[in-house]
């Protein structure tokens, strides 16, 4: 499978990347050139996922991919350029979002996709949300199938759910 992680070298993506790599996964990681992967040496475009014009050009070059993974798409214009870049050339787009979307506290634990969205007032988590709905409106239009994931702990030590496997309708999966 022909993988697109957009970061790659993170504390939630590393994990991410290693497992496609030992899995034999065709991967290639689009990010800044800051940070290596200190394993099995994927492919690497490099460039700023923030540059949007540059970022889109990147991508048109770089060709379609089975999956895109986006683990860096932090503001509704982030997401805006990451349809551009990719509605109609992606098998499949995993957007990395934030459990802090949901309503806190929580009414029950594990949180489910029924529990209320309201992000607290803070930038990051009200910035996911925008995401979030920009992205499942692009899916609802055909543009890719979508999944979101919403990780508590971003730490690679906590990343087992990358082990999830995607449907072919927006799924989302807090951990």
């Amino acid at each position: 499978m022909k993988v697109l992680i957009i970061g790659g070298t993170g504390l939630i993506s590393t994990a991410v990347t290693k497992e496609l790599l030992e899995r034999g996964e065709d991967v290639t990681l689009f990010n800044r050139g800051r940070s290596e992967a200190p394993f099995l040496k994927p492919k690497v475009i490099h460039g700023d996922r923030y540059n949007h014009r540059e970022f889109e050009s990147k991508m048109l070059e770089a060709g379609t991919f089975d999956c895109v993974i986006d683990m860096i798409c932090y503001s509704p214009e982030d997401a805006r350029s990451l349809v551009r870049a990719f509605a109609g050339r992606t098998g499949h787009l995993i957007f990395c979002s934030t459990v802090d979307v949901y309503a806190k506290p929580a009414s029950r634990y594990p949180i489910t996709e029924a529990e209320p969205h309201c992000p607290p007032e803070w930038d990051y988590a009200k910035n996911k949300e925008a995401c979030e709905e920009i992205l499942k409106e692009a899916e609802g239009q055909g543009s890719f199938p979508l999944t979101i994931l919403r990780p508590l702990s971003p730490t690679a030590k906590d990343a087992a759910w990358y082990t999830a496997s995607a449907e072919t309708t927006t799924t989302s999966i807090a951990c």
